[in-house]
């Protein structure tokens, strides 16, 4: 098997040798740039190894397809694309909520943030630390689709508000 690397870092040993062995300021100065370049190839090229064999990987993972459950509650406990297995969902603490509140009372007159905050309001009470991605373990099929577009539905008024600004 060849190392693919094995030129890049034979190229690399041998500058570094060169200008580790000059014996004047000038001498590592005129090699400065042909060092620059050969690190920039063994970056360039450990790069593309890299990629490939991301490629690969992913490559395998898609011909293996997902693994063979009935239902979501049967999906192994390890998360397959590297997310967290649970997240918190919390309210801001009292005190917050006190020093915002004159803030709040006005803001909540724009419809916009009347929905995030129904949005908001349906995840916390969706939490749960026993289910997968934070949720509660009893999340039944419907309360999970109605979660679903209403958090759809919270991007598009986040995205509204972006490019209003």
């Amino acid at each position: 098997d060849v190392d693919p690397l094995a030129g890049s870092v034979a190229c690399v040993e041998a500058v570094m040798k060169m200008y580790k062995e000059a014996s004047s300021p000038s001498e590592r100065e005129a090699l400065m740039i042909p060092l620059r370049e050969a690190l920039m190839a063994a970056a360039s090229q450990s790069n593309k190894v890299i990629a490939e064999a991301d490629l690969a990987s992913h490559r395998a993972a898609m011909e293996a397809g997902p693994p063979p459950v009935e239902t979501v509650e049967d999906m192994p406990p390890s998360d397959m694309m590297g997310f967290p297995s649970s997240y918190k969902v919390t309210r801001p603490d009292e005190e917050e909520q006190q020093q915002q509140q004159p803030a709040a009372v006005a803001a909540e007159k724009d419809e916009n943030e009347v929905k995030l905050r129904e949005v908001r309001d349906a995840l916390v009470n969706a939490r749960g630390d026993d289910g997968r991605l934070g949720l509660r373990a009893d999340l039944s099929s419907e309360e999970a689709s109605d979660l679903a577009d209403k958090i759809r539905g919270m991007k598009g008024i986040l995205l509204d508000e972006v490019m209003s600004q």
